[in-house]
């Protein structure tokens, strides 16, 4: 009697046995990683209160309305200040975590429009800040920004307005 195989035949077991010995694992090792978190307070920012310089009058001479921080103001140059219309500095309440670092920035100038093409310059940005109470005093604060207007002589009378943004990040 003759055995014969053909190639696929004699091919099919050897396949087999080497699928075997390759999916078999000679070594098996594992490593364990420790999974970390900390878990802080939502950074938050909420404007409670525009920067408003109030009413002023200008003259033949330019001159500049310095509202500070602590709500007051002055003028200098050709500027009157009125007595009507209120004022006050910008204010933002800011809330983190406990005793977190965090930065605040604001740009250098702002520029204002009466929407006729007329431009005032708000610079010279102060701030002030302090706790505003809550669970923990740390993790409250207020921020108070007051500025400079620059008005120029016989500058164009109306409404101005412009927008001073403000960011905070954690460090």
């Amino acid at each position: 009697m003759k055995i014969s195989l053909t190639q696929n035949q004699f091919l099919k077991p050897v396949i087999f046995v080497l699928l075997l010995s390759v999916s078999a694992p000679l070594l098996a090792v594992n490593s364990v990683a420790t999974v970390n978190v900390k878990v802080t307070r939502f950074l938050s920012m909420t404007n409670t209160g525009p920067m408003n310089f109030g009413e002023v009058s200008i003259n033949s001479g330019a001159g500049a309305v310095t509202l500070n921080a602590d709500g007051t103001r002055e003028s200098t140059g050709g500027v009157k200040i009125n007595g009507s219309g209120s004022y006050s500095p910008a204010k933002f309440v800011i809330e983190g975590a406990p005793n977190a670092d965090y930065s605040i920035s604001f740009p250098d100038e702002v520029v204002m429009t009466d929407g006729y093409g007329n431009t005032l310059i708000v610079d010279h940005i102060n701030s002030e800040l302090f706790d505003a109470g809550g669970t923990n005093p740390n993790s409250l604060k207020e921020l108070v920004l007051g500025a400079k207007l620059n008005l120029e002589a016989y500058q164009a009378t109306g409404a101005y307005s412009g927008s001073l943004i403000v960011e905070i990040e954690y460090r």
